[in-house]
């Protein structure tokens, strides 16, 4: 038997999830150094359940049993780890006596391929727990963190359209984004969604009112931060608590028929890929949908999307930490830092103003709006201002100007002594764009400005 490195790999309460991982991870890369996967390995039987801790080895290959839903109550001599390498396809099925990392949900499965290896640790009372280290495709259990969820803004902390603000859902209308990345659909009677913070953590409540007969919310990411999960499989998370008498939340995932080309909500164009019903509280739980299979052809944009039925007044709910990720299991949600997740949120849509400003609301706020000297003398019917964004955009963006004092988009060009005039958009593309005056004279040797936000929403 291949001698395992000496790691002071101690079982207590001080040891994190990662430092488990790591160590996990050491010795599996101790093993490949020297021989691989097969190499020292003991044949042991699978089965429904498998008594790992009468085992006097540790390290082994199971056989057989491609369903495991106990390592059994034996508990082992010391809390060195066990490591197994299964020798086919394999699921090990999360129950209170077998915890797996990433499963939030007695039920949840775990699918390991061939040659795969998982590190088991006794935790005492007849708890095993298991952590996934090694991949026989050459991948990690997981990607990097911060590269993990393909969602963006998954906990909803990004609000750049509304500032925190109510949203009023029109019943019937046509797609409305909401909180970043985020559209918002009813039908029946309007609806109202706000982003809510409590403790540090924000969630997205959609609140349903008399006639309702149903929600929508929902995320499309385009085919190039999703196209290589084709054809292979990928694990749905999603934290929901209900608001009133609610019960039910259903989920799909779908891909879109041409790429990044999904539809409207009356005429949609997507092929659905999984669907089904959460079955929901009023206490806060974590959701998950582990092992989906992703057909080949889902290489042109995938759409996550929560819904439900009738939504009454008092009836309600909260989403938030949404995930969607490669592999066949679901990992705890990947929260990238606040500037980078408004980068990715910038891709798709961007404002001059402030991030506690709503568009529109800015009466008599200048700050961040586009702004340059008009010198020498009166300026009109010139190009006047230009703008680069922060981040490139994902297509050419519908510009919209606002007037800096008053808020609207009616003569949305002012100067610093008070003369408004119109703006026309001159040039736009990926990168920026221009405008310039189409109304009368702005005063000489006064400063212009303009607010804009510039979407480029799938």
């Amino acid at each position: 038997m291949t001698a395992l490195p000496a790691n002071n790999f101690v079982n207590d309460g001080g040891r994190t999830s990662g430092e488990m991982k790591t160590a996990l991870n050491d010795i599996v890369k101790f093993l490949r150094e020297r021989g691989g996967a097969g190499a020292g390995w003991v044949g042991l039987a699978g089965g429904g359940t498998v008594d790992l801790g009468a085992q006097t080895g540790r390290m082994y290959s199971l056989t057989g049993g491609p369903s495991v839903t106990s390592l059994g109550t034996t508990a082992p001599g010391d809390s060195f780890p066990f490591l197994i390498k299964v020798a086919a396809r394999t699921t090990f099925t999360r129950g209170a006596n077998l915890q797996i990392q990433g499963l939030a949900n007695n039920g949840d499965v775990l699918v390991l391929e061939i040659d795969d290896i998982i590190g088991a640790v006794w935790e005492g009372s007849n708890v095993w727990r298991v952590y996934v280290v090694s991949r026989a495709s050459g991948q990690g259990a997981t990607s990097p963190s911060g590269l993990r969820n393909r969602v963006i803004n998954g906990d909803f902390r990004i609000d750049q359209r509304n500032a925190g603000a109510s949203i009023t859902i029109t019943a019937g209308a046509a797609l409305l984004y909401g909180l970043d990345r985020w559209y918002l659909a009813c039908t029946g009677a309007n609806a109202t969604a706000q982003q809510a913070i409590s403790g540090g953590k924000a969630r997205l409540l959609i609140s349903g009112a008399s006639g309702v007969t149903g929600a929508t919310v929902g995320q499309r990411i385009e085919r190039q931060n999703s196209d290589d999960l084709a054809n292979g499989r990928a694990s749905l998370s999603v934290d929901i608590q209900a608001v009133g008498s609610l019960t039910t939340v259903n989920y799909a995932v779908y891909h879109a028929n041409t790429n990044d080309a999904f539809g409207t909500i009356a005429s949609p164009t997507r092929t659905l890929i999984a669907s089904g019903p959460f079955t929901v509280s009023t206490t806060e739980a974590r959701y998950t949908v582990p092992n989906i299979s992703i057909p080949s052809g889902a290489t042109t944009g995938i759409e996550i999307v929560f819904s439900t039925g009738a939504l009454g007044s008092g009836n309600g709910f909260y989403l938030g930490n949404v995930q969607l990720e490669a592999g066949s299991f679901c990992t705890p949600f990947d929260r990238r830092p606040h500037g980078a997740e408004l980068a990715l949120c910038q891709r798709y849509y961007e404002k001059s103003f402030d991030q506690n400003v709503k568009p529109a609301q800015a009466t008599g706020i200048y700050s961040g709006a586009i702004t340059t000297l008009v010198a020498g003398s009166a300026f009109v019917g010139n190009a006047l201002l230009t703008n680069r964004f922060k981040v490139e955009k994902r297509a050419t963006p519908t510009i919209t100007a606002f007037n800096p004092r008053s808020g609207g988009t009616s003569n949305c060009m002012t100067d610093s002594a008070g003369t408004d005039t119109g703006a026309t958009l001159n040039v736009a593309g990926t990168s920026g764009f221009m405008f310039y005056n189409s109304g009368g004279a702005l005063n000489a040797n006064a400063y212009a400005y303009v607010h804009f936000t510039a979407d480029a929403e799938l």
